[in-house]
């Protein structure tokens, strides 16, 4: 959709760890994931002469599930709304 309005765009794909996920999903579901899964995938657009990353894993609903859970803290991930002028912080490795 960025490039269709002369943004440019490229995306990115990283291993997500399996304790990552744990508390996030179902724990039948949890149990049959493999170590690492290659399903994270996010957006960077250039803007201001830079690229930045522009797309979140989390909506609302997860990231306080994953903070009362303690897998990340406010610090670690403060917030995920994306400004549109840095980098936005997807989760902690």
């Amino acid at each position: 959709m960025l490039r269709a309005v002369g943004i440019p765009a490229r995306y990115h794909r990283a291993d997500v760890r399996r304790d990552a996920l744990k508390g996030l999903v179902l724990n039948v579901v949890y149990r049959n994931l493999p170590d690492t899964l290659w399903v994270h995938c996010w957006c960077e657009c250039y803007l201001s002469q830079t690229w930045l990353s522009c797309e979140a894993v989390l909506d609302e609903a997860s990231y306080q599930a994953a903070i009362g859970k303690g897998i990340h803290t406010r610090k670690q991930i403060p917030t995920i709304d994306w400004d549109g002028g840095s980098d936005l912080i997807v989760m902690p490795h």
